[in-house]
């Protein structure tokens, strides 16, 4: 979904309200008007309908910031710090099974498959057989 600016949302507000409030109206002259040659390309009837309800309740058509710090960051220090904690304990202790699919069995999937799991992948040609009416098999 692209972003429109405010300009562009006063548009389409403004062609609601001249346009006999028709939001297919308001469409038509906004694609009409930016250049915009199938409809489809340009705001939705709902996204319209939206916008012209946000400008009647909020004076503004426009996303504002939500207060407060930002809800998630991803900065390389918390990564880490994760990783660390949580992640690399227990991938001591994990091991990776698969099933016998022809494109898992592939010489290149197993290679990285060994990489990631060392002397834990159980499948056809893994480190350990697949066990014989393994529960996981269907």
């Amino acid at each position: 979904m692209s972003q429109w600016s405010g300009g562009r949302r006063a548009f389409a507000i403004e062609a609601f309200l001249k346009g006999r409030k028709s939001y297919v109206v308001a469409r038509r002259q906004f694609c009409s008007h930016y250049n915009i040659r199938r409809l489809r390309d340009g705001p939705s009837e709902n996204l319209i309908r939206k916008w012209v309800i946000k400008f009647r309740a909020t004076g503004s058509a426009i996303n504002q910031p939500r207060p407060g710090p930002s809800r998630t960051s991803s900065t390389e220090e918390i990564i880490n710090e994760v990783a660390a904690s949580s992640i690399q304990p227990t991938a001591l202790e994990q091991q990776f099974q698969q099933d016998g699919a022809t494109c898992h069995t592939a010489r290149a999937t197993m290679d990285q498959l060994r990489e990631l799991f060392p002397q834990k992948l159980i499948s056809c040609f893994g480190d350990t057989a697949w066990p014989p009416r393994s529960p996981h098999q269907i």
